[in-house]
Formats: structure tokens, C-alpha cells, sequence
């Protein structure tokens, strides 16, 4: 997702900085919900200006800035991962005992 960062900015002024990840983050969220609703899966990131990314689109400057990275997709199994449930280290009986 990238902005219209200096234009906002001079005209909104210095708090719609946030405002402006605000936004990326709302539309981030449907992404995931509609990725979910339709079998596959979704990540993003938050960037904070990837000058690698800028440089790739062409992008010199602050006049745009890129803010959240999003991808969707079907889930890939990475066998190198291991997956254990929730609190796989501790004996039933650990469970059990109030937190003191």
C-alpha cells in the first residue's frame, strides 16, 4: 500500500502520520477477512518507508511512501517447522496448579 505521504502531510498536518498506518491497517484487515471467506490465506507487514521496495517501484523522495506490504495465497507447509499444542512442555499435572 503506498500513500500520498508529503501531499497528506503539508496539507492534514504532522498527526496524520499515524493516521496514514491507520488506514494501511484497516485495509489490511478486510484483505485478511475476504482471504479467509475464500479458502486461502493472507500476511502483511508494516514497512516504514523500505527504501528497497521504493527503489524497485522507481519511487525517489517522500512524495509517496510505501506503508504495509500484503500478500495472499494458498497455505505452503514448511516441514522444517515444528508444530506443538499449547503448552506442550509441561506434564498434565503442571496443568493443574494454580498460579501462585
Amino acid at each position: 500500500m503506498v500513500a500520498d505521504y508529503e501531499r497528506i502531510l503539508a496539507e492534514r498536518g504532522a498527526w496524520w502520520y499515524r493516521r496514514l498506518f491507520w488506514e494501511a491497517g484497516v485495509l489490511g484487515q478486510a484483505l485478511y477477512l475476504e482471504a479467509e471467506a475464500i479458502g486461502i490465506r493472507a500476511t502483511g507487514i508494516g514497512c516504514y518507508f523500505d527504501d528497497l521496495f521504493h527503489g524497485l517501484l522507481g519511487l525517489r523522495g517522500r512524495e509517496f511512501q510505501d506503508l504495509y506490504h500484503f500478500t495472499m495465497g494458498g497455505p505452503v507447509e514448511d516441514l522444517r517447522i515444528q508444530t506443538m499444542p499449547p503448552y506442550a512442555h509441561l506434564s498434565r499435572s503442571d496443568k493443574r496448579k494454580p498460579m501462585a
